[in-house]
């Protein structure tokens, strides 16, 4: 072993713990700056939302279970305050089973900001197990694919569809 080595094993570990928590907290004090640059995919969804005309109906799939959240919950949110504050109707629904707990929870949140109405200014359906295959029966028939909403509420009888 070297020198170097051993002298570093023999160091105090409050000064390890000083300097992680310095390494922590200077950028957080000092920020670097770096630039957000926007990707062309994401501009693109967002001016496809800022083109909708007001009332427009947009289906938002929340495909996303809890090891996701981290990522994707922040994105979820974001497009739901974007269509709520274009007056857009928004259609939630997932493909993963546990996604559906998360969904309530980002409508619940967002719905609550914008003092929108479940039923009449937004709908979430819940799971439709099937991928492409529930998709498809969307296009067929809406009514058949989602008899309910995910609270139970026959969709045939919500104002918004």
């Amino acid at each position: 072993m070297s020198d170097f080595t051993h002298r570093l094993l023999r160091l105090d570990r409050r000064i390890i713990f000083l300097l992680i928590g310095a390494a922590t907290l200077l950028p957080l004090l000092y920020p670097v700056g770096l630039p957000i640059r926007v990707s062309p995919e994401v501009r693109k969804v967002y001016d496809y939302l800022d083109d909708l005309p007001e009332g427009s109906i947009f289906l938002l799939s929340f495909d996303f279970e809890p090891g996701g959240k981290p990522e994707l919950y922040p994105m979820a949110i974001v497009l739901l305050r974007h269509a709520f504050q274009k007056n857009l109707k928004v259609i939630g629904m997932t493909l993963w089973p546990a996604g559906a707990g998360l969904t309530e929870d980002a409508f619940a949140q967002v719905a609550q900001e914008y003092n929108k109405d479940k039923g009449r200014d937004y709908v979430f359906l819940g799971y439709a197990p099937g991928d492409a295959s529930a998709v498809i029966s969307m296009g067929q028939d809406f009514h058949t694919a989602f008899p309910t909403d995910y609270y139970g509420v026959k969709t045939e009888e919500l104002p918004m569809l």
